[in-house]
């Protein structure tokens, strides 16, 4: 019965491989034919449309042929015994007889007997059972045996697919441009950023794969007949992909190229795909460090009252831009409302980004001068990252006025940019200054231009005519001062800074000498003024070495240097040389008294006057506080606890104020000086001050603050007198040696303040003089008499002149 399974099964399998084979036989043909294009490559050549339509019919040709497998059946066990009956040849269908029962189930025994031995009979004859062999009948069908052509067709597409022109089954589903690599062109080239300095790096024509990089630097890679090419980007440590998208074509004519661009933040894998080409890089992104900057030296004020800065620099490639970032203190109030921002400084970059540098900025205009302040240096590279330096706390240097009347304007004038909430204050100081002007001013002009200060202020109703009542008070100030040197101050920055930004540009050198020139002729005039200043009595400071040692020789040689550096192409050197002539100017000062003693005592007279503006200031800004404290108060803003404490450290800082102020008469009284009945009267008025506070009277305080202060001002016009009395004594009036005026580079002057010529003769007549005698001198050398003796003596006076 073993035998009869087996041949069974292969009688299954025959007969389903007949019936099954002639149906597939055309889709399988089909199919083949499809994948013999694939493998040839013709689809990889086909555009979209003849791609989709050829592969459409194929598929419809294999699938449309599938229909004839609907009429297939499995074979039948009757039909499996006759395919074994007749292969085996076997007779009387003896398999059938196996499972067959008689007719009349009711059968008596010697029927059933008689049919269990013809079964026996049959079962005997079932020996070598066979299935045959399959006849599918392909070959009546195909007697030309035309699919063998296709086969053979398949087998030679299959092994070209493996040649360099060869197609892949992927193809099929590819509906992308075709790409032909003979004429496709792939251009990569990675730009670093501008600030680094840094040449791009061409990756194709390298054949670089790996490349270290700048943080930011701008991949770039351009595809000329590449089809439907694809990039991306895989960040290295996260694993994170991105897609690059073409910016499309970079050509009008050839409208399949593409450019690829991204900017490389972060160490990544690039991979530039289209048909049948894949490219690959790495870039190592370098990340670019934030900037350092540090100050070399505490920012200072020099001789000429501005701000000077001494810092360093540090970056990998270079800082781009630095500035100073100014914060107020606890003495700006950030409750009330300031008409100005802080002042804006922006500071010098040295060559190459890094290094040692120095800024000299003059904020004596700006209304925060005299303040107390932070100040915090900022550097900021090319790529946004900022540096800072430790912050310092000074007070903002401020312009020494030394008229009285200029000093109290000026001093309104900040109070009321700091603060628009003070201006009721500032308007009953006006009237104060302007009560009886035929004793305190001298000039009827200035007192008009007071009253058009009060004018003004009095009608501002918006910020902006604040704003420009404070220019007009600062334009006051100026004015009541009569100085000069401001503007040619100005104009000389302004002729370096020109200068400056030439030699770092690369200017021509007809430019160079152009600026050198203008720069010539802004020195003089800064030093002509600065000597027209001295000359009206102006007051000096302290006396600078440098100012003193350098002749007009000298400064016309390093002029001359400068221009011959720059010329020669030493553009760094003369930049270097131009640093150190802003430094010697900006140590100018008007001497009044050439050295020792004298010199030393003007320089201890503008110290005490300056400490005692600083007292002034102190106690102007506790009198204001006291103000806002009673003005919160009436409105009901401060609980009686709070009040009491404010009032407390309201009454402490006055009390310091006073100790100060007696310590500043007996430190006036140790130098020689009087301390004068105006400061002893402050001090009585402090005193009364610090009681009030003590028994809760802040209205009361304010009073006898606001008579501190006046009394304070008497003060330091008394004190004024006397340093100007004691100035006078000691021969301290800018003279030299022999009587005669200098200017701050030790030239003399003529009686206008204005710089002599070689032999320090400036007036008309001296000049006119000069010339005769000069003439009188060539004429007698013209004689041909005279002896040679003669001769040497004149030819030396002519050297001499």
């Amino acid at each position: 019965m073993a035998a009869l399974v087996r041949a069974r099964a292969s009688a299954w399998c025959i007969l389903t491989f007949e019936r099954l084979w002639p149906r597939i036989l055309p889709s399988i043909l089909a199919l083949l034919i499809l994948f013999s294009l694939a493998w040839l490559g013709i689809f990889d050549r086909l555009s979209y449309w003849p791609h989709v339509i050829l592969l459409w019919i194929l598929l419809f040709i294999a699938v449309g042929s599938l229909f004839f497998v609907s009429g297939f059946r499995f074979p039948s066990l009757s039909e499996i015994d006759r395919r074994i009956e007749k292969a085996s040849g076997l007779q009387n269908q003896p398999l059938e007889a196996l499972y067959d029962a008689p007719a009349n189930s009711e059968a008596n025994d010697f029927v059933k007997v008689l049919w269990k031995e013809h079964q026996r009979r049959m079962a005997a004859e079932l020996k070598n059972l066979e299935a045959g062999v399959p006849d599918t009948g392909i070959a009546r069908a195909d007697p030309l045996a035309l699919r063998a052509l296709v086969v053979l067709f398949a087998v030679t597409a299959f092994a070209y697919s493996f040649g360099p022109s060869g197609g892949q089954m992927g193809d099929l589903l590819d509906f992308s441009q075709p790409v032909d690599l003979s004429k496709m062109r792939v251009d990569a080239w990675v730009t670093p950023p501008t600030y680094t300095g840094e040449a791009p790096v061409y990756l194709t024509e390298a054949n670089i794969r790996n490349a270290k990089v700048p943080e930011g630097s701008k991949l770039t890679i351009r595809v000329v007949e590449g089809g439907d090419a694809t990039l991306k980007s895989t960040e290295s440590q996260s694993g994170k992909t991105v897609n690059i998208t073409a910016q499309g074509s970079f050509d009008t004519i050839k409208q399949n190229s593409k450019t690829f661009e991204t900017v490389l933040a972060k160490s990544s894998n690039v991979t530039l795909r289209t048909r049948h080409y894949d490219r690959n890089w790495h870039f190592d992104v370098v990340a670019d460090r934030a900037p350092t900057i540090k100050l070399t030296k505490e920012p200072g004020r020099i001789l000429n009252g501005s701000l000077e800065l001494n810092y360093f620099l540090d970056d990998d490639y270079g800082v781009e831009k630095a500035y100073v970032e100014i914060t107020p203190t606890s003495t700006i109030k950030e409750t009330g409302h300031p008409l100005y921002d802080a002042p804006e400084i922006k500071l010098m970059i040295p060559r190459g980004g890094k290094g040692d540098a120095r800024t000299v900025q003059d904020v004596s205009i700006h209304p925060w001068a005299g303040s107390e302040v932070r100040l915090t240096l900022v550097a900021e590279d090319g790529a946004g990252h900022q540096g800072r330096s430790e912050t310092r706390t000074m007070t903002l240097p401020q312009r020494n006025f030394g008229n009285p009347l200029a000093r109290a304007v000026v001093e309104q004038r900040r109070l009321l940019a700091l603060d628009t909430l003070s201006r009721d204050r500032v308007l009953d100081m006006l009237s104060a200054l302007t009560l009886r002007p035929e004793e305190t001013i001298d000039n009827f002009t200035h007192y008009l231009a007071l009253r058009s200060i009060w004018t003004r202020l009095h009608l501002a109703e918006t910020d902006e005519n604040l704003k420009n009542v404070a220019d007009f008070m600062w334009q006051t100030a100026i004015g009541i001062e009569g100085d000069n040197v401001n503007q040619a101050e100005k104009n000389l920055k302004a002729a370096q800074a020109a200068l400056r930004d030439a030699l770092r540009n690369g200017a021509s050198p007809e430019e160079i000498e152009r600026l050198t020139d203008a720069l010539r002729q802004a020195m003089n005039d800064y030093i002509a003024a600065l000597a027209e200043q001295q000359q009206n009595g102006g007051l000096g400071q302290k006396p600078s070495q440098q100012a003193q040692n350098l002749s007009p020789n000298e400064l016309a040689e390093k002029l001359k240097q400068l221009e011959d550096m720059a010329k020669l192409g030493n553009r760094a050197g003369a930049e270097q040389l131009l640093s150190e002539l802003e430094q010697l100017m900006d140590n100018l000062q008007v001497s009044r008294g050439g050295s020792g003693e004298g010199g030393s005592q003007t320089s201890e007279m503008q110290k005490q006057l300056d400490e005692l503006g600083n007292l002034m200031r102190k106690q102007q800004e506790t009198l204001n506080d006291t103000h806002k404290l009673e003005a919160d108060r009436e409105r009901g803003e401060k609980t009686p606890e709070e009040y009491r404490k404010d009032l407390d450290d309201l009454k402490k800082r006055q009390d310091e104020l006073q100790q100060e102020l007696k310590k500043f008469g007996k430190d006036l009284s140790d130098k020689g000086f009087k301390s004068g009945d105006g400061l002893k009267e402050a001090e009585k008025k402090m005193d009364k001050s610090g009681e009030a506070l003590q028994q809760g009277d802040a209205a009361g305080s304010e009073g006898q603050q606001s008579q501190a202060l006046d009394a304070m001002r008497d003060g330091a016009k008394e004190l004024m007198q006397e340093m100007q009395e004691a100035m006078k004594k000691n021969g301290e009036t800018g003279k030299d040696g022999d009587g005669s005026s200098k200017d701050p580079l030790g030239r003399k002057l003529g009686s206008a303040g204005h710089q002599s010529e070689k032999d320090g003769l400036s007036q008309e007549s001296d000049m006119q003089r000069a010339r005769r005698i000069l003439d009188e001198i060539r004429k007698k050398l013209g004689q041909s008499a005279l002896p040679d003796s003669e001769k040497d003596y004149l030819e030396r006076l002519l050297k001499f002149y």
